[in-house]
């Protein structure tokens, strides 16, 4: 009676869990989508600046301008690629999490094994049909 009720307590750990990693990962999706769109637009701006400025002084504009959008490419890499490694982070941790809910699962109901969307969706997402177990 306690062990199954520390499994179902453990089951709904783990559910939940993987409901906020879910979550967490359309988050991440839609704000990288976000920052290319911001980049996007921050470079047409000061691309507009460059052509529709006064020409003053053409040389110090134009490097102050190519130093400003070199800095904005540089800072949306490094942040899509700190997203993307949290993303690659949080997709494992949702295996492991699946994982071991089928194993709780298995124990507890002696069912066959429910396939998880991540497990059956990293064959098409890497184009590794090994990856599908």
């Amino acid at each position: 009676m306690i062990m199954q009720k520390m499994a179902q307590n453990d089951r709904e750990e783990i559910i939940s869990e993987l409901e906020q990693c879910r979550e967490d990962e359309r988050n991440s999706q839609l704000q990288m989508l976000q920052v290319l769109v911001t980049a996007g637009t921050i470079l047409t701006l000061i691309m507009g600046a460059n052509a529709f400025g006064q020409k003053i002084d053409e040389e110090i504009n134009g490097s102050i301008l190519f130093h400003l959008s070199n800095l904005i490419l540089c800072t949306t890499f490094g942040y899509i690629t700190s997203l993307g490694i949290n993303s690659v982070l949080r997709y494992h941790y949702i295996r492991s999490l699946e994982d071991k809910l089928s194993g709780l699962h298995i124990t507890s109901h002696k069912r066959p094994v429910l396939i998880h969307w991540n497990s059956f969706s990293s064959s098409i997402t890497t184009r590794n049909p090994k990856h599908m177990y």
